[in-house]
């Protein structure tokens, strides 16, 4: 009796096999070929061109309230104790960047770091303002940007420390600022900026930027 049950179910398999049945195929991805890689997917396509124009404006004298257009109107009346500007083409959703100035040689120690070779330099550092940003235009017209704007101290104006060049003085006018902000085209717009006191002398330094769609 115990080999009647598998006689049986040898005999139900070649009767499914006579009659032309087959077992179900295992799902394949779609798009995907038999034992083939599965297909990726496609990367996004470059949008609009965005032309990203940026102000970096030092005040010798602060001002109540700041806003984009009292900053722009100092600067088109001369009154800005220094002012910078970047200018930034990228294309939506893509990060541009751009950096003025470079690496800043090391300096040799006139005294100690001494090895085999002599007197041993500092490493090169970084210098230079640098701007990054990344943009999404949204269904609205608005622009949405994500934005890196830095001024280390070799790239702080002369005119804002006078006759006093020690790095300290530089150093107050340095600044970073990393932020997500929404732009209307065409209108400029203040996304950050510093204020400092020292004594009697006050400073402010802010970034106005404004973002245009181009063809």
């Amino acid at each position: 009796m115990r080999y009647i049950l598998p006689a049986m179910l040898c005999a139900l398999v070649f009767h499914s096999l006579a009659n032309g049945q087959e077992q179900p195929e295992t799902p394949r991805p779609a798009g995907g070929r038999r034992g083939g890689p599965v297909s990726r997917p496609e990367p996004p396509q470059a949008g609009k061109q965005i032309v990203l124009d940026v102000l970096i404006a030092d005040l010798a004298e602060g001002i109540d309230n700041p806003t984009a257009a009292k900053i722009l109107e100092l600067e088109k009346a001369g009154k800005l104790a220094a002012a910078t500007r970047l200018k930034l083409t990228t294309l939506d959703e893509l990060p541009g960047f751009v950096q003025s100035g470079g690496l800043i040689a090391g300096r040799t120690s006139p005294s100690g770091d001494r090895g085999f070779g002599g007197p041993r330099p500092s490493p090169a550092t970084e210098g230079g303002l640098k701007l990054q940003a990344t943009t999404r235009t949204e269904d609205s017209g608005t622009i949405v940007m994500q934005i890196y704007l830095e001024r280390p101290e070799t790239s702080v104006p002369l005119t804002l420390t006078g006759n006093d060049s020690s790095r300290e003085a530089r150093t107050n006018f340095t600044f970073l600022t990393q932020n997500t902000v929404r732009l209307r085209p065409g209108e400029p717009a203040l996304i950050s900026g510093r204020h400092s006191a020292a004594g009697n002398e006050k400073s402010q330094t802010w970034a106005v930027v404004t973002a245009t769609v181009g063809p």
